[in-house]
């Protein structure tokens, strides 16, 4: 009887030893994909959270553009430069996001064009204001105006994409660096300059 019991058990024991590490593994399977999800999803809230950042800038922007250019008409300046205060606040929480974007994001040589531009066209506000001029986007047509809108609906949709492929290191410097190069202003420009030589 012993015997048997012991052959039994003998049997007995590779079944419950793969059993037991069949259970462990699929526990740590579990756990990983579970995990897994949880940083995709959190990744993801945060690049929505960008995004609705974004868009709040992109409105200030516009707002204190139209509080600009209607105390210049009504000749009540911005004596306590408040509105100079707010356009570079605004500007400066742009330039975060698009650091932001260019950490967290694989950019490729049009992003990076694009997002460069579109940075240039949130430092003309600042710029305007501090020269104590209009920002003379008077028609919806003009082609800063219209380039504007055209990269702030670029960028919207790099914020509305499919979860972002990271970059190392060195390509998000790189992409701060292309992002935030004077090369980009020179383009900017001839924009305006289009626009006079059109008038």
């Amino acid at each position: 009887m012993c015997d048997l019991l012991v052959r039994e058990t003998i049997t007995i024991i590779p079944t419950v030893i793969a059993s037991a590490i069949g259970v462990i593994a699929s526990w740590f399977l579990g756990q990983r994909i579970v995990f897994g999800w949880q940083a995709r999803q959190k990744r993801k809230e945060m690049q929505l959270a960008a995004g609705g950042e974004f868009y709040a800038a992109y409105g200030e922007f516009f707002q204190i553009w139209k509080v600009w250019n209607f105390r210049l008409r009504s000749k009540a300046l911005d004596p306590e430069g408040d509105l100079f205060a707010r356009a570079a606040a605004m500007e400066g929480h742009v330039e975060a996001i698009l650091v932001r974007v260019a950490s967290e994001r694989r950019l490729s040589p049009e992003d990076l064009d694009n997002l460069g531009m579109l940075r240039q066209a949130f430092q003309e506000l600042r710029q305007e204001i501090r020269e104590g001029r209009a920002l003379r986007w008077d028609f919806s047509n003009h082609p800063q105006y219209v380039q504007l809108k055209k990269l702030a609906a670029y960028a919207g949709s790099l914020f509305g994409d499919e979860l972002w492929d990271k970059p190392t290191a060195e390509e998000a410097q790189a992409a701060v660096v292309a992002i935030t190069s004077n090369r980009h202003e020179e383009r900017w420009r001839s924009l305006q300059e289009a626009e006079v030589t059109a008038e």
